[in-house]
């Protein structure tokens, strides 16, 4: 597997777009807002997961109505390897700098691509995400650390 095989890409922003119950939002919307950029990440592979959140409302008689679950989508993704070796990449630089990208800015929206599956399963579109994970991981033994990242879908569907 290259590391180019799977590929994560950031979209980050000074200010929000779209409506408080969008789950997706077309790229073209958010390109033009101030401050937007991206960064892409290689990563191993998508892993695409839901929570699950049944709220729980008891009326004063003690009974618990049926309330309809609700879901968002959350992806925990864990990027290629880095390196300890200066200049090759990634490398360690690559985390500071991913780092960085994501603390200059609060909103975020994300697309993942692997293979032929894409998420959003649209091309055109990105996810409004909020970053709910952040794990590194040293891997002495072969010169590695790894990262794994956990993003959840800011609506429910």
């Amino acid at each position: 597997m290259t590391k180019e095989t799977f590929k994560l890409t950031i979209h980050r922003a000074d200010v929000n777009a779209g409506a408080k119950a969008d789950a997706e939002i077309n790229k073209s919307t958010i390109s033009v807002l101030t401050g937007y950029t991206t960064k892409v990440v290689y990563i191993t592979a998508p892993h695409a997961t839901w929570t699950v959140v049944t709220p729980e409302v008891q009326d004063v008689s003690g009974y618990y109505p049926t309330i309809r679950a609700r879901k968002r989508r959350v992806f925990s993704v864990t990027a290629y390897p880095y390196t300890y070796d200066d200049g090759t990449e990634p490398d360690l630089t690559d985390i500071d700098d991913l780092v960085n990208f994501i603390s200059a800015a609060g909103y975020f929206w994300l697309s993942i691509e692997a293979g032929s599956r894409t998420y959003p399963t649209d091309t055109n579109k990105v996810h409004p995400v909020v970053l709910r994970g952040w794990e590194e991981e040293p891997d002495d033994d072969n010169g590695i650390r790894n990262l794994t990242m956990s993003w959840e879908v800011k609506t429910y569907s």
